[in-house]
């Protein structure tokens, strides 16, 4: 049980950043948010069984700067790891951040000083960078789903806005919580399973949170990355990603959530979209998971998108094996088409 805690005048933040072999890019990820000079932060760092010089970095760092809190376990994964910081956390709102990922200084600093003057919200949402890296050019894009305006957006009403262009929205480090929030409604990650970050934020926007979404895209995600774990396709990653999303269509409908229709309709299309991924894996592999998405294909038939209805009609008849290899036909053409882009070295 956690010790009951004094009420602080300011709301103290806790950073949880699980670890699993990036020497490479822990160093910045740490710096970046260490670049913020409160004490009245920690950042709890969970090696999650790591085999190179991470976990040799954190003691360093923990070593030099006491906000620095350093966690180790056997390796069980991400959603394991952010549960096992949660559980150790002290702060009022948490931030989870990618290891290989860093922040801007001068816009974390801001959202920090915001979080302080709105003790009222239980969840802030921000714009992010995407960071890749073209000809030896590291280049830094910032992401705006929602027209940039000065001031913050009070509520969830912006979602139908940001859903409008169907691009991911349940990155969980573009999102600080209030961790009263998540235990009251008893929010975790779920264990043992990839794609956790659609389930843990669909839970979190179906609670009806206290919102306010910023223009301060402070976070910096990098793409491409080639040693990543997260961009290698396996049967693994498929079968949770069907998964995740027909339980997320299904406990939506059975819901009164105002937006659930716009929330259906994106985990509709990207179910739809991910059987292209049925071609990235050992041929041996595909019958399973072409059996996986026949029967997630009802999900599909759902809600209120007509195009989403198309593509249930689609798959129906022309199966699953066969709008899977045209997809993933129209997925190659595409990546043809664009600039190939290295991973991010910096």
């Amino acid at each position: 049980m956690r010790e009951c805690k004094t009420e602080r005048s300011a709301p103290k933040l806790s950073v949880i950043i699980p670890v699993y072999n990036v020497e490479r890019y822990l160093p910045r990820c740490l710096d970046s948010i260490l670049s913020y000079p409160a004490s009245d932060m920690e950042v709890i760092c969970i090696n999650d069984g790591s085999i190179d010089h991470s976990s040799d970095i954190l003691e360093e760092y923990a070593r030099k700067d006491k906000r620095v809190i350093k966690f180790d376990q056997e390796n069980q994964g991400l959603s394991v790891a952010r549960n096992s910081g949660v559980e150790r956390a002290n702060g009022d709102y948490l931030l989870f951040a990618d290891s290989d990922d860093f922040v801007k200084p001068a816009l974390f600093q801001a959202l920090c000083n915001t979080i302080k003057t709105r003790p009222q919200e239980d969840i802030f949402i921000t714009d992010f960078n995407m960071v890749t890296i073209r000809d030896g050019i590291i280049r830094e894009k910032p992401i705006y789903q929602i027209k940039a305006q000065n001031d913050g957006i009070e509520g969830l009403n912006f979602l139908p806005q940001m859903l409008k262009r169907k691009q991911c929205f349940w990155n969980v480090w573009r999102y600080v919580y209030r961790r009263s929030f998540l235990e009251r409604n008893g929010i975790t990650f779920r264990s043992g399973f990839l794609c956790e970050d659609v389930d843990f934020t669909n839970r979190v926007l179906m609670a009806n949170p206290r919102t306010l979404f910023l223009h301060c895209p402070f976070y910096c995600y990098r793409v491409g990355r080639e040693d990543s774990l997260m961009g290698r396709t396996t049967s693994q990653r498929i079968s949770d990603t069907i998964t995740v999303l027909v339980d997320s269509i299904q406990s939506l409908e059975r819901s009164d959530f105002k937006w659930k229709q716009e929330l259906i309709a994106q985990y509709q299309f990207e179910l739809f979209l991910s059987m292209a991924q049925l071609y990235e894996i050992p041929a041996g592999e595909r019958e399973t998971i072409i059996l996986k998405f026949q029967k997630a294909l009802p999900a599909l038939d759902v809600g209120c998108d007509k195009f989403s209805r198309i593509a249930y009609r689609v798959c129906t008849i022309a199966g699953v094996k066969a709008t899977a290899r045209c997809l993933a036909g129209a997925k190659k053409i595409k990546r043809r088409r664009r600039a190939v882009w290295k991973p991010v070295t910096c």
